[in-house]
């Protein structure tokens, strides 16, 4: 309801029965949906931190290079990018990585057969052997969820 009178921008009894009814509706709707359990771990998320910073100048660079310079160093394609398996949460990393980084965009995320699809501006790109090394370094930081009979064995550590 709160972030409902924000938008409004003003508290009046239909805004915050209109919040209370959206808040409502929201929560029974995904009452269901189950999030990943996530385990983080500091020293491999500093490394893709750190990694993935590296690469953004460095596609930065190369973007604006290729905007600035002859018009054939920009040959758009979309390229199907195949991931390792890991857990969802780093497949969503690297998804929101690769959109963030200048000359990339993720179109599809296919966590059946872990793999991005991809729009780059050039598809020979040498960004498509980075966008598997930021999943590499995703999955390190964000690794699957320990399944029900490794927690009971204590063997998921």
């Amino acid at each position: 309801a709160a972030v409902w009178l924000a938008l409004w921008g003003e508290v009046t009894a239909a805004n915050v029965i209109g919040g209370l009814a959206v808040g409502i509706a929201v929560a029974a709707l995904t009452r269901k949906v189950r999030a990943e359990r996530v385990r983080l771990r500091p020293v491999a998320t500093l490394l893709f931190v750190g990694v993935f910073t590296v690469l953004l100048i460095r596609s930065t660079i190369a973007v604006a290079a290729a905007a600035l310079g002859p018009s054939r160093l920009v040959k758009p394609g979309v390229r199907r990018v195949p991931l390792r398996p890991g857990s969802t949460s780093a497949l969503v990393a690297a998804a929101n990585a690769v959109s963030l980084t200048p000359g990339t965009l993720t179109l599809a995320v296919d966590p059946e057969a872990p793999s991005l699809l991809v729009h780059l501006i050039r598809p020979d790109d040498p960004a498509v052997a980075a966008i598997t090394t930021i999943h590499d370094l995703a999955a390190a930081a964000l690794p699957a969820p320990a399944a029900p009979e490794e927690v009971a064995s204590g063997s998921h550590r």
